[in-house]
């Protein structure tokens, strides 16, 4: 523009000098400032605003700062709202709440009020640093000074009370909104109808609903899935599938995530045959079953033992072109295990090893757990120490499901070798481990040995199991030891406040 001698003025060098601070050159725009001081134009509060702005944008807090204080200290220009509201809001973004909150409080005190959309930026920080008693008292500012909230500020406070778990708050929050005749938005009231359901507190979810038809904000999708999630938290299947009956009848057409909710409702109560027949009904509304919702009714099918059918679903989720991930393969693998199938899960590993998927130690665990409890420990070891060169190493799991597969052998010396094992390899026993190994000693009335291990886990801060307390106890008493005998053997199994849970895994 100089070189066509086109008329350049401060309005011009504003843009300029604000397209280089979204590239994050300040450095730029404070190159093109020096011209336009030296070209005899004054700059306005506009061109310093986008200056701070820039500093904001490369996290370069105090230099924003720094400048801030010079255009006051030395009054080069009027301060107004709006870079007040820069500086507000980059302190909030950059973490420097507590500082955003002097800033708001040197506004409070000049000539340029705060308007809503301030408060809102200091409210909405404190929220997210977890300060909700202070964002809280803020609200309460706005309203004694006349500054109306609005659907931002009610958005702000609501997801901050439901990440803090303040969900009866978050609710008596929306009642205080509504009689200010200000109605949250419904993907806001969705995050409270979603936090309230997954605490199983259906009620209360259905009361932000009533709300959100007050307001006209109709529930959508979103809303009826977290509804149906909820009473299937709490095994409540009748009420889940009504849900699904008032959300079709108020003509807001289910999504694929409503039917997988549904679906894995039914497979958790066991009810395996109305999960199917929804499944089935998912093509019949013009949606497509998802890798998830294929998972789910596969878990469901294998855990009542329907391995066959199990089998026939996957055949067909490939066939319909949903590709299986991770996961699928592990259900399958650790299905057909504790169903016996474990040459087929053997098989499925070594085709899925064939095929360079990129497996966990989750696999790999379930067909060693499945070999062990087969019989086939060699096999399992084999499994086990090829681990390393597939880039996994054991964990404590794997390492049981051995110790295990040994005790069901009858070769106890060798699991307490395994044992020893764990904590050389760097992966030490848990209380699991232990009570394994503790069950079998006693099975084969090997007390001594197993008096020895109760001992080293009470050392170690573990505590025996229910399992094993009563396998003890029965034990002892069907074999008519004396009771000086019987002491000394349930000493160790004796509470103690000090003891980690057994369920540790």
């Amino acid at each position: 523009m100089c070189t066509l001698d086109m008329p350049i003025d401060a309005f011009t060098v504003s843009i300029v000098i604000n397209c280089y601070c979204h590239l994050n050159r300040v450095d730029l725009s404070f190159a093109i400032l020096g011209w336009l001081l030296k070209s005899g134009y004054e700059p306005d509060v506009t061109i310093f605003t986008n200056l701070i702005k820039g500093f904001f944008f490369g996290n370069n807090v105090v230099e924003a700062e720094e400048l801030f204080n010079k255009l006051v200290r030395e009054k080069i220009c009027e301060v107004n709202e709006v870079m007040y509201g820069t500086m507000i809001n980059g302190l909030c973004k950059s973490g420097n709440t507590q500082r955003a909150i002097g800033m708001l409080r040197m506004m409070e005190g000049g000539n340029c009020k705060p308007n809503s959309v301030v408060y809102n930026t200091v409210i909405s920080g404190l929220c997210k640093d977890r300060m909700i008693d202070d964002a809280l008292q803020l609200l309460s500012e706005m309203i004694e000074k006349g500054i109306q909230p609005d659907v931002i500020t009610c958005s702000s406070l609501i997801e901050g009370l439901c990440n803090c778990g303040r969900l009866k708050g978050a609710k008596k929050l929306v009642s205080d909104m509504v009689e200010l005749d200000v109605y949250p938005d419904v993907i806001t009231l969705n995050k409270l109808v979603h936090a309230f359901s997954k605490k199983g507190l259906v009620k209360e979810a259905e009361g932000i609903v009533q709300i959100m038809v007050r307001s006209g904000e109709g529930p959508n999708a979103f809303t009826y899935s977290a509804l149906m999630d909820g009473y299937c938290l709490r095994g409540d299947m009748n009420k889940a599938a009504k849900v699904l009956e008032i959300m079709m009848a108020r003509g807001c057409a289910p999504d694929i995530y409503c039917y997988s909710v549904l679906i894995k409702g039914y497979c958790k109560k066991g009810n395996i045959d109305d999960a199917l027949t929804l499944f089935h009904e998912i093509p019949q509304k013009g949606l497509k079953p998802t890798v998830i919702t294929y998972n789910t009714v596969l878990q469901g099918l294998f855990d009542i033992s329907r391995s066959a059918d199990a089998i026939e679903l996957f055949k067909e989720m490939q066939a319909q072109g949903v590709s299986p991930t991770l996961s699928t393969h592990n259900i399958l693998i650790t299905g057909a295990c504790k169903n016996g199938f474990v040459a087929e899960a053997l098989s499925l590993l070594q085709r899925m090893e064939n095929s360079h998927l990129n497996l966990d130690i989750i696999t790999y665990n379930a067909v060693i757990d499945g070999l062990c409890r087969d019989g086939k420990f060699d096999v399992a070891k084999d499994l086990f120490d090829k681990l390393p060169s597939r880039g996994l190493q054991p964990d404590v799991i794997t390492y049981t499901s051995l110790i295990n597969g040994l005790c069901r052998e009858g070769l106890l010396s060798d699991a307490k070798e395994w044992l020893k094992k764990m904590d050389k390899d760097g992966c030490p026993p848990n209380s699991v481990t232990y009570n394994t190994i503790v069950r079998e000693f006693l099975r084969r009335s090997e007390h001594h040995e197993a008096k020895l291990l109760l001992e080293e886990m009470r050392r170690l801060d573990f505590s025996p199991d229910q399992y094993t307390r009563s396998l003890a106890l029965d034990q002892h008493l069907s074999e008519g030891q004396e009771p000086v005998i019987l002491d000394e053997m349930i000493s160790p199994l004796q509470p103690d406040n000090k003891l980690k849970s057994s369920n540790a895994n």
